[in-house]
């Protein structure tokens, strides 16, 4: 029980996760952990490495 008297609220990750892997987003570019999400147009996130960061901001990128 919470402090409000209601069931606490158990939470269960939704983010499919690779074996062995602790990130919860692989790079779209080359699969590693992601750590920068960007948002395209239509509000869809892609997630990317620090190395393909940058990649990941030029195709999202709102002109």
């Amino acid at each position: 029980m919470s402090v409000t008297g209601k069931p606490a609220m158990q939470t269960k990750a939704t983010a499919p996760r690779t074996p062995g892997h602790a990130w919860a987003h692989q790079c779209e570019t080359c699969g590693e952990g992601a750590a920068f999400g960007c948002a395209d147009r239509q509000g869809v996130t892609h997630w990317f490495c620090g190395d393909h960061r940058r990649e990941g901001e030029r195709r999202t990128r709102r002109v």
